[in-house]
């Protein structure tokens, strides 16, 4: 399972949490405000599930032959910049030189829910999703459902429940994550992060917490620095 998912700038008091899938939708296509996420080659696109964070797209790789990569058109009224975030695998969208968005570092997964390897690459304003094949045929479908979160726009960063059982693996898995920070301008962008990190071992407990519990983390931050969990069902 692959999960892509973009944060877009606005007010900011933001929230880590997750969110269950819940409406389903046909249509491919992601936007929010002046951005436009769209599915435009390779993979294809079994179902377009809307949650309370933004949207989520599910995509399939059913045998060995298929197609292991997928690309998504970025567009906007406005210019649309895109940059790699190599030591995380995430992408910062900036529109018209300011960031705009945050798309977190793809993950993937087998039909016995091993780890794929995968990864982005940008070119211009078009994102392509590459799934290393695997050479065990009994391992397909990998399934992959990019995430689309527009989290920040609402005063809230969510986190899936894959990621919050990751985070509670440790501090090295939370200062991992996808550095979402990035698309938040100065000086509330550098705050988070100098919080994200301090906190570390904190932020691990409580995602372990409300992952035994089958739950998602959800925590909320203010400028300040200020922190307290929340446990979104």
């Amino acid at each position: 399972m692959t999960v892509l998912s973009a944060s877009l700038v606005g007010s900011f008091s933001p929230v880590v949490s997750a969110s269950p899938q819940t409406i389903e939708s046909q249509s491919p296509e992601v936007s929010y405000d002046k951005l436009t996420i769209t599915p435009i080659s390779g993979g294809d696109i079994d179902l377009n599930i809307k949650t309370p964070s933004g949207n989520q797209i599910e995509w399939a790789i059913n045998h060995p032959d298929d197609s292991h990569e997928i690309t998504f058109s970025v567009e906007s009224s406005k210019k649309v910049e895109l940059e790699l975030h190599e030591p995380s695998g995430a992408i910062v969208v900036y529109l018209d030189e300011e960031p705009g968005a945050l798309i977190k570092a793809p993950w993937a997964k087998d039909a016995n829910g091993g780890d794929v390897k995968t990864r982005f690459e940008i070119n211009g304003n078009e994102i392509t999703q590459y799934v290393s094949p695997l050479g065990d045929e009994s391992l397909y479908p990998i399934v992959a459902d990019p995430r689309v979160d527009w989290g920040i726009v609402t005063g809230h960063i969510y986190f899936s429940k894959e990621e919050t059982r990751y985070m509670a693996g440790g501090t090295a898995a939370v200062m991992a994550i996808s550095p979402f920070w990035m698309a938040i301008p100065a000086p509330a962008g550098e705050a988070l992060a100098g919080w994200w990190f301090a906190n570390s071992l904190q932020i691990s407990l409580w995602a372990a917490t409300a992952y035994d519990q089958g739950k998602c983390l959800a925590l909320k931050v203010g400028v300040t620095g200020q922190g307290w969990p929340l446990v979104w069902a």
